[in-house]
């Protein structure tokens, strides 16, 4: 792969891997790390990536591993997602409105770092970075039924853990 093709293909990934990385990681400079290890990696392997039908879904994959690998080796815990870049999306209109979404993403994000690993890695690749199953499958190497059942248990939890701070539907 030349430079321009790498320049073009991956590094326009690095915002993805990162936000993976902090989804994985306890701190934001470990994230950094794994990210700036992703793609040190990839760029020493950049003449066999030809060979891969997904280059996104292998560069997730290596960095879920170097994930997984930081934790192995460190013992570290899972922390709290980082915000996914929704906030670009969110018409502030007031800044009780900008307080409001900060505080609701917060309590998501602590919801969501509480949930199973395997909940936790199918909400993040699905509903905040918005792969496709085939593509969660690939770089996870579940079934597609297995990420069906962790992504609806984690989604049924999130939405039962709001309802608990917010107390939706109680008068």
């Amino acid at each position: 792969m030349k430079r321009s093709d790498f320049e073009n293909i991956v590094v326009p990934l690095k915002d993805k891997v990162f936000r993976f990385a902090k989804s994985i990681m306890s701190f934001q400079s470990q994230a950094e790390d794994i990210t700036q290890d992703v793609f040190m990696k990839l760029w020493i392997k950049r003449e066999g990536l030809h060979k891969y039908n997904n280059i996104e879904a292998f560069v997730m994959t290596v960095t879920r591993n170097l994930c997984l690998d930081l934790l192995k080796s460190k013992q570290n815990k899972l922390s709290n997602f980082e915000s996914t870049g929704i906030k670009e999306t969110y018409d502030f209109n007031t800044p009780l409105s900008e307080t409001q979404y900060s505080d609701q993403l917060n309590w998501v994000n602590k919801i969501i770092a509480d949930l199973p690993e395997l909940q936790k890695t199918t909400v993040q690749l699905r509903d905040i970075e918005g792969y496709e199953y085939d593509q969660i499958a690939e770089i996870t190497g579940m079934s597609k039924g297995a990420i069906r059942t962790n992504l609806s248990r984690g989604r049924q939890k999130i939405r039962t853990e709001l309802t608990k701070v917010y107390n939706y539907g109680v008068e």
